[in-house]
């Protein structure tokens, strides 16, 4: 158990992929492996094609359970966890091989308090190419403050988390509850930076897969989603940390006013004067520092490489965060701040 790496896929209607991403996680080079495909009460083939992939493999575990949403299914995978290690994948998305004995690596030279690694990933289409620019920051220690500020993470499918601190901090269901699904795994990784360092990974290991039906691709909907997660994180934060929530969460207003006017929708002045008044310069300052544009991009792989055909050190193009860097070093000091 104590090098045993515990994979939790939640998968709903995934048929079209899981095959794929089960692969992908049982192919990595660290073969001390429980992989957990939980079948969020699917409709169609996804638990008939991971059940036929678990005869074959003894490593791969099916659970079934009627649809509660992606939070519901993460603890379940939890639960019937025996890893030291918890590695969360969603059903669409990929690895390459070395992801886990990288972090697994990692997470073992970290200063003592660590409890998540992280890599780089990159966004692919449904043919698995990867689409360019690939985002590489590199956040480690103590991450609170700025990973409220800016999810550099990203998505599900990247942390290593010690299993004892996932146990402890598990997936919250009152986004699903709320209405509100799409951003458990952002606040799953908030709680966890609460309290634990964050080691990076420098290497594209996950495929972050980019599709038009995905939640991830409506903007309202996740806007929304982060409005109400930052609700639940502020319920017991710092008042340095709520003044971050407070920007961010006026941002999101801002952002879900101007979705909703692009659609003509009447609700969209009330977001509007959400934000006004949580933040007035907001209405002007955020949008200027929005806009700004990465670096101009300067490929250094072949335009439609396919995600396991890229060397994982390579990067696809230059990149820079849009955060001020005066603004990111004021929370780099408050992260360093003793708790």
């Amino acid at each position: 158990m104590i090098n045993t790496v515990s994979i939790i896929i939640p998968a709903f209607n995934a048929a079209n992929w899981v095959r794929s991403t089960v692969t992908s996680a049982c192919a990595q080079s660290h073969r001390d492996l429980q992989v957990i495909v939980v079948d969020d009460g699917s409709q169609d083939e996804t638990a008939a094609i991971v059940a036929d992939m678990a005869r074959g493999d003894s490593r791969i575990m099916l659970i079934r359970q009627p649809n509660g949403g992606v939070a519901r299914a993460r603890n379940a995978g939890i639960d019937a966890a025996v890893g030291a290690f918890i590695a969360p994948l969603d059903a669409d998305d990929l690895w390459a091989p070395r992801k886990i004995e990288l972090q697994v690596a990692a997470l073992a030279r970290a200063p003592a308090g660590s409890a998540l690694a992280y890599n780089w990933y990159r966004r692919i289409d449904a043919a698995d190419r990867i689409l360019p620019v690939s985002p590489y920051p590199l956040v480690e220690g103590t991450v609170f403050h700025r990973h409220l500020e800016w999810n550099f993470i990203s998505n599900g499918s990247t942390p290593l988390v010690r299993a004892d601190v996932a146990r402890a901090v598990r997936y919250d269901p009152a986004l699903r509850d709320a209405g509100r699904e799409g951003t458990e795994d952002y606040l799953f990784q908030l709680q966890v930076a609460r309290a634990y360092g964050f080691v990076c990974v420098p290497a594209f290991l996950t495929g972050y897969r980019t599709l038009p039906a995905s939640m991830g691709a409506n903007p309202l909907r996740m806007a929304q989603s982060h409005l109400a997660m930052f609700a639940i994180i502020a319920r017991d934060a710092s008042p340095e940390a709520r003044r971050i929530i407070a920007r961010r969460q006026a941002e999101y207003r801002l952002t879900v006013a101007r979705l909703l006017a692009r659609a003509r929708d009447p609700r969209a002045a009330a977001y509007l004067a959400g934000a006004a008044l949580a933040r007035p310069q907001l209405l002007w300052k955020s949008a200027l520092r929005r806009s700004r544009t990465t670096a101009p991009l300067a490929a250094t792989l072949d335009a439609g490489m396919r995600f396991d055909d890229c060397d994982i050190t390579v990067r696809d193009g230059n990149w820079a965060t849009r955060r001020p860097p005066a603004l990111l070093a004021r929370l780099a000091e408050l992260d360093a701040r003793p708790a």
